[in-house]
């Protein structure tokens, strides 16, 4: 029995068990068990200085009170909305205790009105919890599209905000934005592509050791054979390529580069 104690996984055959440990949920385990510190540390201090923030007007607004009780002719009105004021403060405070967790590694904050704000993750860190089983079905059944598929359900899915982290803004310059542990990184295009397809291969390939290749989750054998197909010229290195080959994969990662450029204007739209 071959086991990863890191990631609960175990099997009987030394080649997944190989594969496993070049998988893209192996070295997000990995990442997520240095990084979880780091993380906890600067939300938690931006907890702290919200906290006092609040506690100093919640003070300030209890001396006002204490003033105005004085005041005869404003007396009713006066206490009654700076009580209201007050509790919802004081309520807000509570809230905001209760809100931080941690998920994935990662800490997400409630603010102060109970809107969600989003920590978006360092690429590389993404995962595929949340697609549903027909959609990885789909995926595996339409290798022309699966990396494009897959490239959408993750990297700009409205569910998914927290995987938004990686744009091509310009198809004119060679230039990728992904969002590094420092900050948004200015990446080469080609560069960047090749490691979006070795992440997005990663995850094809999450996928069939989940469903296994059973006649449910594939229509025919010859997708099997198209599945593989990719997977094999997508990840081979140039010297062990033909040169069909090696113009299929430029194909492939040229497809992916204008879909995600196309993928990137259109969330601009929306979001101005």
């Amino acid at each position: 029995m071959y086991s990863c104690n890191l990631c609960g996984y175990e099997t009987k055959v030394r080649c997944n068990y190989e594969r496993h440990l070049k998988s893209t949920q192996h070295f997000k385990k990995i990442e997520e068990t240095k990084c979880s510190n780091e993380n906890q540390s600067v939300i938690s201090d931006d907890i702290e200085s919200r906290f006092k923030s609040m506690k100093g007007e919640i003070d300030e607004l209890q001396r006002i009170l204490i003033e105005n009780q004085n005041n005869m002719l404003h007396k009713d009105k006066t206490i009654e909305l700076l009580e209201k004021r007050i509790g919802i403060l004081e309520n807000s405070v509570e809230h905001k205790k209760q809100a931080v967790y941690r998920s994935d590694g990662n800490m997400t904050v409630n603010n102060i009105s109970q809107n969600l704000n989003i920590v978006v993750k360092c690429f590389g860190n993404e995962d595929i919890k949340h697609l549903r089983d027909d959609v990885k079905r789909e995926i595996l059944n339409s290798p022309n599209m699966a990396l494009r598929t897959l490239l959408k359900e993750i990297h700009f899915n409205t569910q998914k905000p927290e995987f938004q982290n990686i744009k091509w803004t310009n198809i004119q310059n060679p230039i990728i934005k992904t969002l590094r542990s420092d900050g948004w990184a200015l990446d080469d295009r080609d560069e960047a592509l090749d490691e979006l397809c070795i992440k997005l291969v990663n995850f094809i390939e999450d996928i069939r050791d989940e469903l296994g290749d059973d006649d449910c989750v594939f229509r025919n054998k010859s997708r099997i054979e198209k599945i593989d197909e990719l997977v094999n010229i997508l990840t081979d290195s140039d010297t062990n390529m033909t040169h069909e080959c090696k113009k299929r994969q430029k194909q492939e990662k040229r497809a992916l580069g204008r879909y995600l450029y196309e993928l990137t204007r259109k969330q601009k739209k929306i979001s101005d």
